[in-house]
Protein backbone atom coordinates (compact mmCIF):
# COMPACT_ATOMS: atom_id res chain seq x y z
CA UNK A 1 0.00 0.00 0.00
CA UNK A 2 1.62 3.15 -0.91
CA UNK A 3 2.53 5.11 1.92
CA UNK A 4 -0.11 8.27 2.22
CA UNK A 5 0.86 11.69 1.92
CA UNK A 6 -0.81 12.53 5.33
CA UNK A 7 0.76 10.14 7.20
CA UNK A 8 4.00 11.06 6.35
CA UNK A 9 3.05 14.78 7.22
CA UNK A 10 1.96 13.92 10.69
CA UNK A 11 4.70 11.67 10.89
CA UNK A 12 7.10 14.79 10.32
CA UNK A 13 5.05 17.56 12.52
CA UNK A 14 5.20 14.73 15.64
CA UNK A 15 8.96 14.08 15.10
CA UNK A 16 10.40 17.86 14.54
CA UNK A 17 7.79 18.32 17.89
CA UNK A 18 9.54 15.42 19.96
CA UNK A 19 13.27 17.10 18.48
CA UNK A 20 12.07 20.34 20.63
CA UNK A 21 12.82 21.44 23.85
CA UNK A 22 10.72 20.64 26.55
CA UNK A 23 8.70 24.08 27.25
CA UNK A 24 8.68 25.54 30.77
CA UNK A 25 4.74 26.13 31.03
CA UNK A 26 2.44 24.14 28.53
CA UNK A 27 1.29 27.70 27.23
CA UNK A 28 4.99 27.96 25.81
CA UNK A 29 4.94 24.88 23.71
CA UNK A 30 5.82 25.81 20.30
CA UNK A 31 3.45 24.82 17.34
CA UNK A 32 4.82 22.90 14.13
CA UNK A 33 3.28 23.47 11.04
CA UNK A 34 4.39 21.56 7.96
CA UNK A 35 4.09 23.18 4.80
CA UNK A 36 4.81 21.02 1.31
CA UNK A 37 7.09 21.58 -1.71
CA UNK A 38 7.74 17.67 -3.14
CA UNK A 39 6.66 14.31 -2.37
CA UNK A 40 7.56 11.42 -4.42
CA UNK A 41 7.60 8.01 -3.20
CA UNK A 42 10.87 6.45 -2.47
CA UNK A 43 12.44 3.23 -3.90
CA UNK A 44 10.58 0.99 -6.55
CA UNK A 45 6.87 2.87 -6.35
CA UNK A 46 7.19 3.57 -2.24
CA UNK A 47 9.17 -0.28 -1.89
CA UNK A 48 12.02 0.18 -0.18
CA UNK A 49 12.52 -3.01 1.41
CA UNK A 50 11.00 -6.15 4.17
CA UNK A 51 10.64 -5.71 7.24
CA UNK A 52 11.70 -8.98 9.69
CA UNK A 53 9.01 -8.84 11.95
CA UNK A 54 6.42 -8.63 11.30
CA UNK A 55 7.17 -9.94 7.89
CA UNK A 56 6.03 -7.69 5.49
CA UNK A 57 6.88 -4.54 2.61
CA UNK A 58 7.71 -1.46 3.62
CA UNK A 59 6.98 1.67 2.14
CA UNK A 60 8.08 5.10 2.04
CA UNK A 61 7.87 8.66 0.75
CA UNK A 62 9.59 11.56 0.96
CA UNK A 63 9.20 14.92 1.80
CA UNK A 64 10.65 18.09 0.79
CA UNK A 65 9.44 20.48 3.05
CA UNK A 66 9.41 24.10 4.61
CA UNK A 67 8.65 23.95 8.26
CA UNK A 68 7.28 26.54 10.72
CA UNK A 69 8.42 26.35 14.19
CA UNK A 70 6.58 28.95 16.13
CA UNK A 71 8.53 29.72 19.48
CA UNK A 72 7.13 31.09 22.32
CA UNK A 73 8.01 33.09 25.32
CA UNK A 74 6.88 35.37 27.96
CA UNK A 75 7.92 38.57 26.66
CA UNK A 76 9.49 39.88 23.63
CA UNK A 77 13.27 39.48 25.76
CA UNK A 78 13.28 36.38 25.82
CA UNK A 79 12.31 35.10 22.36
CA UNK A 80 16.04 35.04 21.34
CA UNK A 81 16.71 32.57 23.91
CA UNK A 82 13.32 30.32 22.90
CA UNK A 83 14.72 30.92 18.87
CA UNK A 84 17.79 29.73 19.71
CA UNK A 85 17.01 27.27 21.65
CA UNK A 86 14.93 25.28 19.15
CA UNK A 87 17.63 25.81 16.22
CA UNK A 88 20.51 24.58 18.10
CA UNK A 89 17.69 21.43 19.00
CA UNK A 90 17.38 21.24 15.06
CA UNK A 91 20.04 22.02 13.38
CA UNK A 92 22.93 21.05 15.84
CA UNK A 93 20.93 17.70 16.27
CA UNK A 94 23.52 14.76 16.20
CA UNK A 95 23.23 13.48 12.22
CA UNK A 96 23.17 9.76 13.24
CA UNK A 97 20.00 10.77 15.72
CA UNK A 98 18.13 12.49 12.94
CA UNK A 99 18.99 9.94 10.37
CA UNK A 100 17.26 7.18 12.26
CA UNK A 101 14.20 9.52 12.90
CA UNK A 102 14.10 9.94 9.15
CA UNK A 103 15.63 13.29 8.92
CA UNK A 104 18.00 13.04 5.92
CA UNK A 105 18.65 16.91 6.13
CA UNK A 106 17.88 20.06 7.97
CA UNK A 107 18.89 23.81 7.77
CA UNK A 108 17.32 27.02 9.02
CA UNK A 109 16.08 28.92 6.26
CA UNK A 110 17.28 32.44 5.63
CA UNK A 111 13.89 34.34 5.64
CA UNK A 112 12.91 35.92 9.20
CA UNK A 113 10.03 35.10 10.80
CA UNK A 114 7.11 37.27 11.71
CA UNK A 115 7.10 38.38 15.68
CA UNK A 116 3.49 37.40 17.15
CA UNK A 117 2.37 39.83 20.48
CA UNK A 118 -0.65 39.79 21.88
CA UNK A 119 -3.20 42.40 21.38
CA UNK A 120 -6.07 43.95 23.22
CA UNK A 121 -6.92 43.74 27.02
CA UNK A 122 -7.00 40.00 29.31
CA UNK A 123 -4.03 38.18 30.98
CA UNK A 124 -0.76 38.26 29.94
CA UNK A 125 -0.20 35.84 26.59
CA UNK A 126 2.68 34.27 25.39
CA UNK A 127 4.74 36.62 22.59
CA UNK A 128 5.58 33.88 19.55
CA UNK A 129 8.05 33.97 16.47
CA UNK A 130 7.99 31.79 13.42
CA UNK A 131 11.33 29.99 13.03
CA UNK A 132 11.80 28.54 9.22
CA UNK A 133 13.58 24.99 8.33
CA UNK A 134 13.83 23.36 5.44
CA UNK A 135 13.91 19.89 5.64
CA UNK A 136 14.58 16.41 3.73
CA UNK A 137 12.41 13.66 5.19
CA UNK A 138 11.52 10.06 4.34
CA UNK A 139 8.97 8.78 5.95
CA UNK A 140 8.98 4.48 5.94
CA UNK A 141 5.35 3.08 6.97
CA UNK A 142 6.18 -0.81 8.74
CA UNK A 143 4.06 -3.81 8.36
CA UNK A 144 1.00 -3.45 11.37
CA UNK A 145 0.42 -7.34 11.01
CA UNK A 146 2.55 -10.18 9.06
CA UNK A 147 1.58 -10.25 5.32
CA UNK A 148 2.64 -13.44 3.12
CA UNK A 149 0.98 -15.90 5.91
CA UNK A 150 -0.80 -18.98 3.80
CA UNK A 151 -4.60 -17.89 3.98
CA UNK A 152 -5.80 -20.26 1.22
CA UNK A 153 -3.95 -22.46 -0.84
CA UNK A 154 -6.14 -23.83 -4.06
CA UNK A 155 -4.08 -26.26 -5.59
CA UNK A 156 -5.73 -26.19 -9.24
CA UNK A 157 -4.01 -28.46 -11.74
CA UNK A 158 -5.42 -27.25 -14.99
CA UNK A 159 -4.16 -29.08 -18.61
CA UNK A 160 -3.39 -27.00 -20.95
CA UNK A 161 -3.55 -29.70 -24.17
CA UNK A 162 -4.16 -27.40 -27.31
CA UNK A 163 -7.66 -29.11 -28.13
CA UNK A 164 -8.46 -30.44 -25.22
CA UNK A 165 -11.15 -29.70 -22.88
CA UNK A 166 -9.47 -28.39 -19.37
CA UNK A 167 -10.52 -30.43 -16.72
CA UNK A 168 -9.79 -29.76 -13.32
CA UNK A 169 -7.42 -32.52 -11.27
CA UNK A 170 -7.47 -31.68 -7.79
CA UNK A 171 -8.32 -28.41 -5.89
CA UNK A 172 -9.01 -27.48 -1.84
CA UNK A 173 -9.68 -24.59 -0.22
CA UNK A 174 -8.57 -25.64 3.21
CA UNK A 175 -11.54 -25.03 5.29
CA UNK A 176 -11.62 -28.60 6.61
CA UNK A 177 -8.25 -30.52 6.86
CA UNK A 178 -6.86 -31.44 3.91
CA UNK A 179 -3.51 -33.27 5.18
CA UNK A 180 -4.84 -36.36 4.34
CA UNK A 181 -4.18 -36.14 0.29
CA UNK A 182 -0.70 -35.23 1.41
CA UNK A 183 2.32 -36.83 2.47
CA UNK A 184 5.06 -35.21 4.60
CA UNK A 185 8.75 -35.65 3.43
CA UNK A 186 11.79 -34.69 5.91
CA UNK A 187 15.14 -34.62 4.06
CA UNK A 188 17.64 -36.68 6.12
CA UNK A 189 20.42 -33.72 6.34
CA UNK A 190 18.66 -31.46 8.24
CA UNK A 191 18.56 -30.42 11.28
CA UNK A 192 15.45 -29.14 13.87
CA UNK A 193 13.30 -31.65 12.59
CA UNK A 194 11.12 -33.00 12.25
CA UNK A 195 8.50 -30.78 10.21
CA UNK A 196 5.55 -30.13 12.09
CA UNK A 197 2.89 -29.43 9.19
CA UNK A 198 -1.08 -28.92 11.27
CA UNK A 199 -4.44 -27.45 9.82
CA UNK A 200 -5.63 -24.13 11.21
CA UNK A 201 -9.76 -24.13 10.31
CA UNK A 202 -10.05 -20.28 11.05
CA UNK A 203 -8.70 -19.10 8.14
CA UNK A 204 -8.61 -22.29 6.20
CA UNK A 205 -5.01 -23.16 5.78
CA UNK A 206 -2.02 -25.44 6.53
CA UNK A 207 0.94 -24.40 8.10
CA UNK A 208 4.05 -26.07 8.85
CA UNK A 209 5.75 -24.80 12.44
CA UNK A 210 8.98 -26.38 12.93
CA UNK A 211 12.65 -24.74 12.16
CA UNK A 212 13.63 -27.57 10.12
CA UNK A 213 16.48 -26.76 7.97
CA UNK A 214 19.64 -27.44 6.27
CA UNK A 215 21.66 -26.19 3.08
CA UNK A 216 22.69 -22.64 2.15
CA UNK A 217 21.05 -19.35 2.80
CA UNK A 218 22.00 -18.44 -0.09
CA UNK A 219 19.36 -18.05 -2.86
CA UNK A 220 18.82 -21.25 -4.96
CA UNK A 221 17.26 -24.53 -5.27
CA UNK A 222 19.76 -26.16 -2.60
CA UNK A 223 17.29 -25.45 0.17
CA UNK A 224 16.34 -28.15 2.55
CA UNK A 225 14.05 -28.56 5.03
CA UNK A 226 10.08 -30.60 5.05
CA UNK A 227 8.08 -31.16 2.13
CA UNK A 228 4.09 -31.76 1.94
CA UNK A 229 3.10 -33.44 -1.24
CA UNK A 230 -0.03 -34.44 -2.74
CA UNK A 231 -0.51 -38.50 -3.08
CA UNK A 232 -0.42 -39.26 -6.73
CA UNK A 233 -3.67 -41.32 -5.57
CA UNK A 234 -5.66 -37.94 -5.74
CA UNK A 235 -5.08 -37.95 -9.41
CA UNK A 236 -5.95 -40.17 -12.17
CA UNK A 237 -2.51 -38.87 -13.08
CA UNK A 238 -0.93 -36.06 -14.54
CA UNK A 239 -0.93 -34.58 -18.35
CA UNK A 240 2.46 -33.55 -20.08
CA UNK A 241 1.01 -29.93 -19.65
CA UNK A 242 -0.54 -28.39 -16.47
CA UNK A 243 -1.45 -25.28 -14.40
CA UNK A 244 -0.58 -25.22 -10.69
CA UNK A 245 -2.24 -22.17 -8.76
CA UNK A 246 -1.10 -22.00 -5.19
CA UNK A 247 -1.53 -18.91 -2.56
CA UNK A 248 1.96 -19.26 0.10
CA UNK A 249 3.19 -17.06 2.75
CA UNK A 250 6.09 -17.02 5.66
CA UNK A 251 6.62 -15.45 8.44
CA UNK A 252 10.29 -16.43 8.52
CA UNK A 253 12.22 -19.12 6.49
CA UNK A 254 11.61 -19.78 2.97
CA UNK A 255 8.48 -21.12 1.43
CA UNK A 256 8.02 -22.47 -1.97
CA UNK A 257 6.66 -25.54 -4.56
CA UNK A 258 7.69 -28.74 -5.54
CA UNK A 259 7.57 -30.29 -8.60
CA UNK A 260 8.32 -33.50 -10.66
CA UNK A 261 8.94 -35.34 -7.42
CA UNK A 262 10.16 -38.52 -6.90
CA UNK A 263 11.18 -39.56 -3.33
CA UNK A 264 13.47 -37.32 -0.82
CA UNK A 265 17.03 -39.19 -1.81
CA UNK A 266 16.65 -39.57 -5.23
CA UNK A 267 16.34 -36.84 -8.08
CA UNK A 268 13.79 -35.25 -9.54
CA UNK A 269 11.84 -32.36 -7.60
CA UNK A 270 14.01 -33.10 -4.04
CA UNK A 271 15.22 -30.53 -2.11
CA UNK A 272 18.87 -30.82 -3.43
CA UNK A 273 18.53 -31.14 -6.91
CA UNK A 274 17.79 -28.49 -9.85
CA UNK A 275 18.94 -31.11 -12.95
CA UNK A 276 14.95 -32.06 -13.26
CA UNK A 277 14.05 -28.16 -13.21
CA UNK A 278 12.52 -28.25 -9.79
CA UNK A 279 11.17 -25.36 -8.11
CA UNK A 280 11.80 -25.93 -4.43
CA UNK A 281 12.77 -24.02 -1.12
CA UNK A 282 12.99 -25.13 2.48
Amino acid sequence: MVVPVSDAVTALGTTVSDLLPVPASPALAPEVTVNLLKTPLSGIGGYVGLHPSPHGEIQARRLYARVVVRVKANDVEDLAAAESAATLALVGANPLNLRSQGIRRIERDDAEGEIFEHQGGGPPQPVGKNVLFNIDYEYRQLPSAPSGMIQVVPVDLLPQIRGDVPRELYAADFESDPLAAFNVFDDSSTSNGPGAWSHDAGPGRVIQTSTISGGSNAFNASERGTLLVLNPGQVAGLPQDWVLHAELGADTGGIGLVRNFQDIDNGCGSFRTTRCNSETTS
